[in-house]
């Protein structure tokens, strides 16, 4: 296993986190109120709650996952740095999987296909610093 594949797992798992939810962030926060009820409204959801509590409690739904997808794309490009320098692997390792645990519980278990990326992330780095000591004690046999 090399590095390449714990960067491409952190990375197709950042990126699509970043394209799910900074989308969700952003659609929700340029929304109005009178855009919602319409969306509201269409669906149906008259039954659970006014609009307007509903409205508001999206919005800082959204707030949450923003904050929560930014330390963790904060530590996703941490990790990806120690993993391109190479020396830090258990570091990277750790930080992918803090990382992965902030996003999922930031975003109430809604992102675990995207933590997946992460989970790998963190299992190849790991792997990958297993193999490395296998190999210099054998060279120093």
């Amino acid at each position: 296993m090399t590095k390449k594949w714990e960067i491409t797992f952190g990375l197709i798992g950042g990126s699509t986190a970043l394209l799910f939810f900074g989308g969700i962030a952003v659609t929700f926060n340029q929304m109005s109120l009178s855009n919602f009820r319409e969306t509201y409204q269409a669906l149906s959801l008259e039954g659970f709650g006014s609009v307007q509590e509903t409205f508001e409690s999206l919005r800082s739904m959204t707030g949450l996952f923003s904050v929560s997808l930014f330390l963790s794309l904060v530590g996703l490009c941490l990790a990806l740095y120690l993993s391109l320098k190479g020396k830090a692997s258990p570091m990277a390792a750790l930080i992918y999987l803090i990382s992965g645990v902030l996003l999922l519980f930031g975003t109430q278990f809604i992102a675990y296909p995207f933590v997946f990326f992460y989970l790998l992330a963190a299992g190849s780095s790991m792997y990958r610093q297993k193999i490395e000591q296998r190999w210099r004690s054998d060279v120093s046999k």
